[in-house]
């Protein structure tokens, strides 16, 4: 039995790499590859969008998991691009936990 759990704590190690932690204190695991492709498709989607609010109903679901994590940036880290001016880095999902910006074109 101590074999088994001595696994189980290694494991759950090397998923805690890919893994955050919610608002109500369960962790949230996921696939890193799948995740980030999500994500960044969604970002362009809402930056080329017009009216985000449209694209809203599509949101991935690493997205809800990060919008209700105890501490959402930290959550969206591993997704930001390391360097901004390399090909790519002009995609920074954080915009997606930023409240959005009153409609300036309603009066």
């Amino acid at each position: 039995m101590g074999k088994f759990r001595s696994w189980i704590s290694r494991l759950e190690k090397r998923t805690g790499r890919n893994s955050f932690v919610l608002k109500d204190g369960t962790q949230h695991h996921y696939d890193f590859e799948e995740a980030a492709g999500a994500l960044f498709c969604y970002t362009v989607a809402v930056l080329a969008s017009d009216d985000p609010s449209e694209v809203e109903a599509e949101a991935p679901p690493i997205l809800q998991a990060i919008r209700n994590a105890r501490d959402p940036e930290a959550a969206m880290q591993p997704f930001r691009p390391e360097k901004p001016t390399e090909a790519g880095g002009f995609v920074d999902p954080i915009v997606l936990l930023q409240d959005p910006a009153p409609d300036s074109r309603q009066a």
